[in-house]
């Protein structure tokens, strides 16, 4: 079976193929739940036959797969994918239960989708390799800092995220794209927001928007303190109710949620 271009949902910036990048094919796994980033662990639990299939080939000779965000569609058509993926490789593997199959799986670079092919065993797709984004760290200084600060005070705000988040961000300041794209893994946006930020190859355009994004959950997490305190002031038991982003449609999953 043939699919074509047609099956991609284009990204919103152009992306950056690098001048003389040939096309290489790569077996796909959809991902309905997630956006993996590059340099970033997810675990997810497969129950599809061609999830499984795929996984089982690349995990047992180590092959490199491409990781797709594939937010419609059900089980039984071809759903469209993100024109902009990730290049992820297994690094762990075993049975579940209800004979699923709990893998995870790393993210390795960003990378375009050109094509996309289906076979009796699992769809592949064809894509070249992206310019990245080299620009002096230095450059970005003051918006790290201004993640990290806000990142700070979110984690002071809000009990679902660990204290300890801001420690591990300040450990990779000398790389400000895994800052950007680990703060994007470990923060529970909307996966739509995750899916620009995977898109913005740009640092200037990515910590634009990853700065908007935690400046709307810091927002949400300030109001929720503030009713809170004011429960308290009255005699009244706290009760803290967490930011709850829009959720894909639980229908037709390949993947299951996992903890990144």
């Amino acid at each position: 079976m043939k699919m074509t271009s047609d099956m991609l949902i284009k990204s919103r910036y152009r992306l950056p193929f690098l001048p003389d990048s040939e096309k290489v094919d790569y077996p796909l796994l959809r991902l309905r739940v997630a956006v993996l980033f590059p340099h970033n662990l997810f675990t997810i639990q497969l129950r599809r036959k061609e999830s499984l299939q795929m996984i089982g080939d690349c995990g047992s000779g180590r092959q490199q797969f491409v990781a797709a965000f594939s937010p419609q569609g059900d089980n039984d058509q071809p759903s469209p994918i993100h024109e902009m993926a990730t290049l992820a490789t297994v690094r762990d593997c075993h049975e579940a239960a209800g004979g699923s199959t709990l893998v995870t799986i790393e993210g390795l670079n960003r990378v375009g989708i050109v094509d996309v092919a289906g076979s009796d065993q699992y769809s592949t797709v064809s894509i070249q390799h992206l310019e990245l984004d080299g620009s002096d760290p230095k450059l970005h200084r003051g918006q790290m800092e201004a993640v990290l600060t806000m990142v700070d005070e979110i984690t002071r705000l809000d009990p679902s995220y660990s204290a300890e988040l801001v420690f591990l961000l300040k450990a990779i300041e000398d790389d400000p794209s895994l800052l950007a794209d680990r703060t994007a893994s470990f923060f529970h946006f909307p996966l739509e927001w995750k899916q620009q930020l995977l898109e913005a190859v740009d640092l200037q355009l990515r910590f634009g928007l990853l700065l908007g994004y935690l400046d709307r959950v810091l927002t949400h997490a300030g109001a929720l303190r503030t009713v809170r305190d004011d429960r308290g002031a009255d005699g009244k038991k706290n009760v803290y109710i967490p930011w709850q982003p829009p959720q894909v449609a639980r229908k037709g999953f390949d993947v299951d949620e996992g903890q990144a």
